[in-house]
């Protein structure tokens, strides 16, 4: 069987505000079906950054997340203003204002999507070497963030004891410390 990509017959946003639109889509699929409402989460493009300080060293933050109701650990991330096309501008203004920290070198390591199933946006990742705290940080109105300097093995520890729950940055730290050969993704023979 080949795969086909699902036709879209209308498409309509029914929620928009300046976080976030939520798009009704009426498609027919690979068979036929119709399938509607099929709704899709339009979010704004997100930068996330897996920052290491000239001692490697990860700049972690921790915050309040009000959806899953907890503190947790992050990485330095945010969200792409409205016409914005400078990605790595964005990262650069969001590691300021969250961490108060700036570098030099910020690589485009790749583009994930948050979810295929239902979100229109791409993660841009950059890993950011040598990383110094150069200001203050300077939040928006709902945040209250903690910056944290951490050895990797520290924040390793981190995830497989369950103390960092967010999947999108869990899955930015492993793919940006393995390309910066800080880890290692090899699987083991068994």
């Amino acid at each position: 069987m080949t795969l086909k990509k699902w036709k879209t017959i209308s498409s309509q946003h029914v929620f928009v505000d300046k976080w976030i639109k939520v798009r009704a889509d009426h498609c027919v699929d690979q068979f036929g079906k119709d399938i509607a409402p099929y709704y899709v989460l339009d979010y704004p493009e997100w930068v996330n950054m897996v920052v290491l300080t000239p001692d490697n060293e990860l700049v972690m933050i921790k915050q309040y997340r009000h959806g899953a109701r907890v503190i947790d650990w992050e990485i330095p991330a945010g969200n792409v203003e409205n016409g914005d096309t400078d990605y790595e501008g964005a990262a650069r203004r969001e590691l300021l204002e969250e961490t108060g920290f700036s570098a030099e070198n910020f690589e485009l390591i790749t583009l994930l999507s948050p979810n295929t199933a239902n979100h229109s946006n791409n993660i841009h990742l950059y890993l950011v070497r040598d990383a110094v705290k150069t200001q203050e940080p300077e939040f928006d109105e709902t945040e209250d963030i903690v910056t944290e300097l951490m050895p990797i093995s520290t924040v390793l520890d981190l995830i497989k004891s369950n103390n960092f729950k967010q999947s999108m940055h869990i899955t930015c730290l492993l793919v940006a410390l393995s390309h910066a050969n800080l880890i290692s993704l090899e699987a083991k023979a068994l």
